[in-house]
């Protein structure tokens, strides 16, 4: 089974802080740096002419930043940090140098990206076809997902605390709505919001009622593809 966790760990790299409200990358810049977040989260995002910010997906530990740098094409998204987060920082041409040497390291960036193109799948369907109420309960599901398979504590907090207005701006609402929706969901008895963030307090009911299943999510099994 491939462990894309424990073989990105092979690349050569350099930790680097970087404050909340810092851009990374910012679109239409040639990236010049490939990035994995460390501790911290980020959004990746575009912009509108007027101001107005689509999230395109929200970035955890253990996430990538930058992939488009390998090709020294400019970034087409911006993404910026949103508490004090440490990334680790690596050149395109060691992060090429350490693929061609290493495998399991190509495996790792296929990974990545079907990951990345499955998560983008959803949030289209989320936008395009989802109520308010599973919209939310879906992205949260999604995220919790996510910081269990980066943390490795399997519990059912989104740990990370989202100012509303980002969910507003990720799932295409207004900051009233995501407000009126999160306290529909606590009052079915299905979240609970607290210091630690969001937690969840029937993940059965929650699922079912957004159609939220994790497999677009798991790792792949390369020896099966391979």
């Amino acid at each position: 089974m491939f462990k894309p966790d424990k073989d990105i760990h092979d690349l050569p790299r350099r930790s680097v802080s970087f404050k909340a409200g810092d851009v990374v990358i910012a679109e239409g810049d040639i990236a010049e740096s490939v990035y994995m977040i460390e501790s911290g989260w980020a959004i990746e995002y575009r912009l509108l002419d007027d101001g107005r910010r689509q999230i395109l997906n929200f970035l955890v530990p253990g996430d990538h930043i930058g992939l488009q740098a390998i090709s020294m094409k400019t970034a087409s998204y911006s993404v910026c940090v949103v508490v004090d987060s440490r990334l680790q920082k690596m050149t395109p041409d060691s992060f090429l140098r350490a693929l061609k040497k290493n495998p399991k390291l190509v495996e790792c960036l296929w990974h990545t990206s079907m990951k990345d193109l499955s998560i983008a799948r959803e949030q289209v369907v989320r936008l395009g076809r989802m109520s308010a109420i599973e919209r939310i309960a879906h992205m949260l599901l999604e995220i919790n997902a996510r910081l269990k398979k980066s943390s490795g504590v399997n519990d059912n907090y989104v740990g990370i605390k989202i100012p509303q207005a980002l969910l507003a701006d990720a799932l295409g609402l207004s900051v009233v709505h995501v407000s009126r929706t999160i306290t529909k969901l606590q009052k079915l008895g299905l979240i609970r919001t607290g210091e630690k963030g969001i937690e969840i307090l029937n993940y059965n009911e929650m699922s079912r009622l957004c159609g939220f299943e994790d497999n677009y999510l798991m790792d792949p099994d390369i020896q099966r593809v391979a």
